[in-house]
């Protein structure tokens, strides 16, 4: 289900908004470690309902001249019945996952330029994106980040138009880094 809708405050100054609700019914399952290729994939059944997220984003865009435009997007999603294992369980030698179901909360905020001069186009954009996973059993309910946690994200794009057919592209990002512990050691008591 998505409701958009679009509002031009004035003629070079659209305002847009946009509401969305997605049901997966298939869930990554993924050891707490490091994310290695040990992931499955988990159907919903009676136990594990589909994962809903509910999405918000509002923007603005800016045409500064007919070659440049700004844009300036915020959106909001909240996740609740995310699957995840027990700690420690052996994912490829389990029948039935030991379910457990965490909540998870997202803020996003997306800025760019974008200038075209003759065959040549150029942008760059930078975003800052926060993701909170929540669980009663982790931290005593503290929220914490994912993973994949990436908060900041710099990129530029040129893009150079041969021809109708052909064009030539650049990309150069820069990620603030995925924190990753690994265990160098086992304990037996």
């Amino acid at each position: 289900m998505c409701f958009s809708a679009r509002y031009g405050l004035l003629s070079n100054f659209p305002f847009n908004a946009n509401y969305t609700k997605i049901s997966q019914y298939v869930h990554s399952v993924s050891n707490s470690g490091v994310n290695l290729s040990t992931d499955i994939w988990y159907p919903t059944d009676i136990i594990a309902l589909p994962q809903r997220s509910n999405q918000f984003a509002a923007g603005l865009s800016w045409s500064i001249t007919k070659d440049i435009l700004v844009t300036n997007e915020v959106y909001y999603k909240w996740i609740n019945r995310i699957v995840n294992s027990r700690d420690g369980v052996r994912l490829m030698m389990m029948i039935k996952v030991e379910k457990s179901f965490l909540e998870m909360e997202q803020v996003m905020v997306m800025n760019s330029i974008k200038k075209k001069n003759g065959k040549f186009t150029r942008w760059i954009g930078y975003t800052f994106f926060l993701s909170e996973l929540e669980f009663n059993e982790i931290r005593n309910g503290y929220s914490f980040p994912p993973q994949y946690d990436i908060r900041h994200n710099l990129s530029t794009v040129t893009l150079f138009q041969l021809n109708c057919r052909c064009n030539l592209t650049t990309t150069w990002n820069f990620t603030s880094g995925d924190p990753t512990t690994i265990p160098i050691g086992r304990f037996f008591i």
